[in-house]
């Protein structure tokens, strides 16, 4: 029966400090905290960590004065091929609403859009692949997704990312 008070105090002295901070309101974090201060929105987020792979690549190309003209040509293109993409998306309650054939068809023309859109950056891309020295194309090719897969593709380890099949 000793036993029992020693490990209600126990219990209890481990306890308090959660307590204290659930009074304090110091666990609970804001309203809107996700948003405002944790870097923005997933989008801003998005768009922010993309801007900085850009600038890295860009910086580990090692770019000539001549080349910087094809990579401001190359990155205008890709951007403007990602916002025509993300005004062609599809409203989700307008797919809805379409009878299984009708959705079907809707699904094949947007994968219609997705290859030309591929289409246009792949001959973007092998344009200003064409400027690059060989060692530049060996860093592009590990530094874009489009190319060999390098270092930022294993990061979430597992079989499939070491190698393994």
């Amino acid at each position: 029966m000793k036993s029992y008070p020693k490990a209600l105090l126990i219990s209890l002295a481990l306890l308090a400090p959660v307590a204290a901070m659930a009074e304090s309101g110091e666990a609970k974090p804001e309203a809107g905290a996700y948003s405002q201060g944790n870097g923005g929105s997933r989008a801003e987020r998005r768009e922010r960590f993309m801007a900085e792979r850009m600038a890295e690549l860009r910086q580990d190309l090692k770019l000539t004065a001549e080349q910087e003209a094809n990579w401001n040509t190359w990155t205008a293109k890709m951007k403007e091929i990602k916002e025509t993409k993300k005004q062609s998306r599809p409203d989700r309650e307008a797919m809805k609403n379409l009878s299984a054939p009708d959705r079907l068809e809707k699904m094949i023309a947007l994968q219609k859009a997705k290859t030309a859109y591929l289409e246009e950056a792949l001959a973007a891309t092998k344009t200003f692949y064409a400027t690059l020295t060989p060692e530049q194309r060996k860093v592009f090719d590990e530094k874009t997704p489009f190319g060999k897969h390098g270092k930022k593709w294993k990061r979430h380890g597992g079989p499939r990312h070491q190698g393994a099949k």
